[in-house]
C-alpha cells in the first residue's frame, strides 16, 4: 500500500525507515522538546537529491512554530517562523509561525482574545505518511478540557482534528522552482 500509518505513540525518534526505490526520497517525524520542557513533532521530507523540507508543530496550541526547506549544502530557506518575542514556556500563546484560532477571533466576543485552542495542550493522534507522494501527515485533536470549559461552557461538546501536511518539493503552477507545500486542514465536529 501506497500509504503507511506510523504509531500515533512515537517512539524517541523515526528516523528515515521509510523509502521509495525508484527516486530514494524519505520521510520522518521526530519528537522533540523547546523552550521550558514543551512538546513538539517534526517532520521531514527529504527528496531523492538530499533536499529537505521540515516543518515544526508544538503540542501548545498545535501550532505551526517553523517551515522550511534545507538545501544538502544545509543552507535553510524559512517559509515561516517565530517571533523573536515568542513565549516559549506554554505560560502565553506563540507568537509567530501559524496558530489555531478558535472558537472565536480576537476579541469579538466573550472570552480570551483568540479563544482557548491556541493556549491549549493538544493530542498527537496520528502520523501517516504517503511515501510515493512524498508527504508526512501530523493529526493533532484537541477536545473540551478545563480551559475549554471555563471560557466557553461545560456543555459543549467537540472534537477539533487539525492535519498538517508536509510535502516535498511540488513544482509551481507557473513553472518555477520547486518548493515545498504546507496544507492544513481542520475538521470541527460538534458531538454534543
Amino acid at each position: 500500500s501506497k500509504h503507511a500509518t506510523l504509531s500515533p505513540r512515537i517512539p524517541s525518534k523515526i528516523s528515515f525507515r521509510e523509502r521509495m526505490s525508484s527516486k530514494g526520497g524519505k520521510v520522518a517525524a521526530e519528537p522533540f522538546t523547546y523552550g521550558k520542557n514543551q512538546k513538539a513533532v517534526r517532520l521531514i521530507v527529504q527528496d531523492g537529491k538530499g533536499k529537505q523540507s521540515v516543518a515544526e508543530i508544538a503540542y501548545y496550541g498545535a501550532h505551526i512554530m517553523t517551515f522550511k526547506d534545507v538545501e544538502s549544502s544545509g543552507k535553510e530557506t524559512p517559509f515561516m517562523w517565530m517571533s523573536s518575542k515568542a513565549v516559549l514556556d506554554g505560560t502565553k500563546a506563540i507568537r509567530g509561525g501559524v496558530p489555531v484560532i478558535f472558537p472565536q477571533f480576537n476579541a469579538f466576543g466573550p472570552m480570551k482574545s483568540h479563544g482557548f485552542a491556541r493556549i491549549s495542550v493538544w493530542s498527537l493522534v496520528g502520523i501517516t505518511s504517503d511515501l510515493p507522494g512524498l508527504s508526512i501527515t501530523a493529526t493533532f485533536r484537541l477536545t473540551p478540557n478545563e480551559l475549554s470549559k471555563e471560557m466557553w461552557g461545560a456543555d459543549k461538546d467537540f472534537v477539533y482534528d487539525y492535519k498538517v501536511t508536509l510535502k516535498a518539493n511540488a513544482v509551481t503552477s507557473a513553472g518555477g522552482s520547486a518548493r515545498s507545500v504546507l496544507e492544513i486542514e481542520s475538521t470541527i465536529t460538534n458531538t454534543g
